[in-house]
């Protein structure tokens, strides 16, 4: 990460990312004797957390909440570049703000995000990569990896979905703020979902893949809350999760 981004290959890819996932729930199960999590991904942790319950019989029924997913042949176009990856990207603080835009109606713009909130959050996400400022003659860039896209590369076509037996709720919102965050592909995942004993598909509206930092980011909370809310009710109450109980179409 510290050489020039074509001097080296993505650092891990996805599979060492769900490793860390489970050495981190194994963590957490343990020390709080507990039988399994709520699981919550966003972006490309959607991914990573259907694809950790899929391996994982102990989580197989654990609640996932995913938000804002993404489309792995989006994922490569967002990278905007052919051919081999490098081990990173440099992404200069008004370039995360335009692509955080992106899509967003003109007359929506200004109060999409309360004010402050984007400059509090670049504050302390460019704070984190003093070597990447330094890198650059701006002095303003921060290196994002480039393992999700690399990952994304790799594997085009995803079967987790149908194999995943623990209850989903996949989360949108409108309009869409990249190329990335296409309410179409929710609508792709949540048919493939056939083995889950409960799901439930939410559009939000006015919000972008980054919702949670935005002013409908309370929308968001509730519609996951009052989902775990309901899955929770039915575990506690026999332990089995059936079909009929909170299959939500």
């Amino acid at each position: 990460m510290d050489d020039k981004p074509d001097a080296n290959a993505p650092v891990v890819r996805g599979v060492t990312a769900v490793k860390d996932i489970s050495a981190v729930v194994d963590f957490i199960l343990k020390r709080r004797s507990i039988p399994r999590l709520n699981l919550l991904g966003w972006s490309w942790g959607t991914t990573l957390m259907a694809t950790y319950t899929t391996r994982e019989p102990r989580q197989g029924r654990a609640p996932r909440a995913l938000c804002a997913g993404v489309d792995p042949n989006d994922a490569i176009a967002v990278a905007g570049r052919p051919g081999p990856l490098g081990a990173y990207r440099a992404v200069a603080r008004e370039q995360a703000q335009s692509r955080w835009l992106t899509g967003v109606p003109e007359d929506k713009k200004a109060t999409l995000i309360p004010a402050g909130w984007f400059e509090s959050w670049a504050d302390a996400t460019f704070a984190t990569d003093p070597v990447g400022a330094k890198m650059t003659p701006r002095r303003c860039a921060r290196r994002t990896a480039c393992s999700r896209t690399a990952t994304s590369s790799s594997r085009r076509a995803n079967p987790i979905t149908t194999r995943a037996r623990s209850p989903c709720r996949p989360c949108s919102s409108m309009p869409s703020g990249t190329a990335t965050r296409r309410p179409i592909w929710r609508r792709r995942l949540f048919p493939l979902l056939v083995n889950a004993p409960g799901k439930r598909y939410v559009q939000l509206p006015e919000g972008t893949h980054t919702i949670m930092m935005e002013k409908n980011r309370l929308m968001l909370f509730e519609a996951v809350q009052a989902f775990l809310d309901r899955i929770r009710k039915v575990v506690d109450a026999a332990e089995i999760i059936h079909p009929k109980v909170v299959a939500q179409r």
